[in-house]
């Protein structure tokens, strides 16, 4: 695969590279701009290739199902060295092995290799900086091993009428309370989807941490009827307490941690947006905040948001109520102050936003301006530069305009109040 590169204009500024890992990039620059619908041919020099073979803990090639490999390289040159910001992405490194083997296929000279290796149900695993191919049609095998198997933890989702719940895509988190910050330390994500019986299971990939309690909960959307008519942020949420004895699971059955039977989320806030006038502002972001722990130097900190609806109606429902909120508003044409609530469960908040456009009063004006020149009006267009500078203010505003002939022009956006204005032109004072 080969790619166009622009470095500067000129003849040579254009050139045709090899995506290919390779010490040196190979490349050639083409006489002329590329053109539309032209081909281009690269020559590639004698290259290698690589074999991944992925072990599991036996030693034996792991033929269990398609294991994840992505693989980077650097040139051998930049090994340890701390200048250097990163590994590159091999072409197709993320790739899948067929029973336990994926090769790479051109290959260059003077690099090493990082291959990764991840399955579900076990920890990702990687090798790092193995040399790559160092002659013509090379072959480098890298042996790579899973990482040790995770235990499995399973639920079973009820609705909110205490029926199974199949077939329903489920995202959640294993969390542990962090008592400094307090707040819940998300420890292993949970995306899974429960099968007939309403059964779901996943693996314990994350990292637990020393934190108490510890629970599984998640999420499903728009499990219920929306309560009102107009948009809400709506879940439903099933939490289960977990013992922290979780971190030495035996890995070979799963453990059955119990059912899980959705709740709905309480409001928060619920209220309507209006304008001057009363009428209602459609599209008006409405960002909540909740109170930042005492170790954050800011007082808020963001949680969700959502949109007003046409008529101007919003709703949060969310779990974990916190002790006050902090709401602002975003639109394009109308503002308003922030509002702070020092409870939840407000039903029927009222919020009106102001025009941001300025009274006609305040609004800039626009004038006419005419340059008299000793010599005629017989000069061909010259161009005439204009500094503004407003009374109030020490900054120069500097606007460009062209002289037509007739000597006058246009400025559409006066500031109001007093001006210096100075004019320059090329041969004039």
């Amino acid at each position: 695969m080969g790619f166009l590169n622009e470095h500067n204009f000129g003849p040579s500024s254009y050139t045709i590279a090899a995506d290919v890992p390779h010490e040196d990039p190979i490349r050639s620059p083409l006489a002329e701009p590329p053109q539309a619908g032209a081909t281009y041919e690269l020559t590639l020099p004698p290259l290698g290739a690589v074999v991944i073979e992925v072990v599991g803990a036996d030693g034996q090639r792991f033929r269990e199902g398609p294991v994840r490999v992505a693989t980077r390289w650097i040139p051998a040159g930049q090994v340890g060295r701390k200048s250097y910001g990163g590994y590159e992405r091999c072409p197709d490194a993320e790739r899948v092995t067929e029973q336990g083997l994926t090769r790479y296929d051109h290959v260059g000279f003077g690099v090493v290799l990082t291959p990764s290796v991840s399955y579900r149900g076990y920890r990702s695993h990687s090798v790092s900086d193995v040399p790559g191919p160092t002659r013509p049609g090379e072959v480098v095998h890298i042996q790579v091993p899973l990482g040790p198997a995770v235990p499995f933890l399973r639920a079973r989702l009820f609705d909110l009428t205490g029926e199974p719940l199949p077939n329903q895509q489920v995202t959640g988190e294993v969390a542990g309370w962090d008592e400094v910050r307090r707040r819940w330390h998300t420890e292993v994500q949970v995306r899974e989807t429960t099968d007939a019986a309403g059964w779901f299971a996943f693996p314990m990939t994350g990292r637990l941490v020393a934190s108490e309690p510890r629970r599984l909960a998640v999420r499903v959307p728009q499990a219920r009827p929306r309560a009102t008519p107009y948009a809400d942020f709506s879940w439903s949420r099933a939490v289960l307490p977990l013992p922290n004895t979780i971190a030495a699971l035996p890995t070979d059955d799963p453990l059955h941690l119990g059912d899980l039977h959705l709740q709905t989320a309480p409001l928060w806030v619920a209220g309507q947006i209006t304008d001057p006038a009363g009428r209602p502002l459609r599209q008006v972001r409405v960002d909540v905040s909740v109170p930042a722990p005492p170790h954050r130097s800011w007082p808020w900190d963001d949680t969700t948001r959502t949109t007003t609806d046409e008529q101007g109606r919003f709703a949060i429902h969310e779990f974990d109520p916190p002790e006050a909120l902090h709401l602002t508003w975003t639109h394009s044409d109308f503002e308003g102050e922030p509002v702070e609530l020092k409870s939840i469960g407000e039903p029927n908040l009222q919020v009106t936003l102001r025009s941001k456009k300025a009274p006609a009063e305040n609004q800039k004006t626009s004038a006419s301006l005419a340059v008299e020149f000793e010599c005629g009006t017989s000069l061909d267009p010259h161009f005439v530069m204009l500094t503004l500078q407003p009374e109030a203010r020490e900054s120069k505003t500097t606007v460009p305009l062209y002289y037509l002939g007739t000597g006058e022009t246009v400025l559409p956006t006066l500031p109001p109040g007093k001006l210096t204005l100075r004019v320059n032109l090329v041969g004039f004072e």
